[in-house]
């Protein structure tokens, strides 16, 4: 089954885009922090990790750039979203962080299932292709 590591903000609920991607055929793990991420990084990559901007502690660009030291894009395709920093200048903060997608939320689920069925598609057959 395809997995989806999912780190969000204590401000919303996980609830409804967790709920969006189980029902699309992933298995969803969840984290309050980058730290936590981190760490289960170290033991299995799943396809795709997406991560609110807005965590406790290291915040979404921080973390992702963090993973852009380890991961290739390839081998661990990462979505970034937020409901609030919604200009032109984070969404470059996000690609310069090494985020493959910015999405704004509010989103319709289906936008998420998507972006993540995109990602999860262009993944070569390696997971474990780490960078040099």
């Amino acid at each position: 089954m395809p997995s989806v590591y999912f780190a969000h903000d204590q401000q919303e609920s996980p609830g409804p885009r967790r709920l969006a991607l189980e029902l699309a055929g992933y298995e969803v793990r969840c984290f309050t922090n980058g730290v936590a991420l981190c760490e289960a990084l170290a033991q299995a990559l799943p396809d795709v990790v997406v991560m609110d901007v807005l965590l406790e502690g290291r915040n979404g660009f921080d973390t992702c750039r963090t993973l852009r030291t380890k991961y290739k894009a390839a081998s661990l395709p990462v979505i970034l979203t937020t409901p609030i920093y919604r200009s032109r200048a984070y969404k470059e903060e996000a690609e310069a962080a090494g985020a493959q997608h910015y999405l704004l939320r509010p989103c319709q689920p289906e936008e998420l299932v998507y972006q993540v069925n995109q990602l999860a598609a262009g993944k070569p057959g390696s997971r474990h292709d780490r960078a040099a």
